[in-house]
């Protein structure tokens, strides 16, 4: 089972492809996902570029 949530609705998922290509998509997305401290600093250097 996988569940899918967005601003207005969440879906309970049960099929079995489904529930598998689900988590392969988030798998890749937290491959590819900066770590919390790499957010941070990211995040911090975003905003001293844009202060005027």
């Amino acid at each position: 089972m996988a569940y899918e949530e967005s601003i207005d609705t969440g879906q309970l998922l049960e099929d079995t492809e489904t529930v598998i290509a689900r988590f392969r998509a988030y798998d890749l997305l937290r491959a590819y996902a900066l770590s919390p401290t790499q957010t941070a600093a990211f995040i911090r250097s975003v905003t001293e570029e844009l202060t005027p």
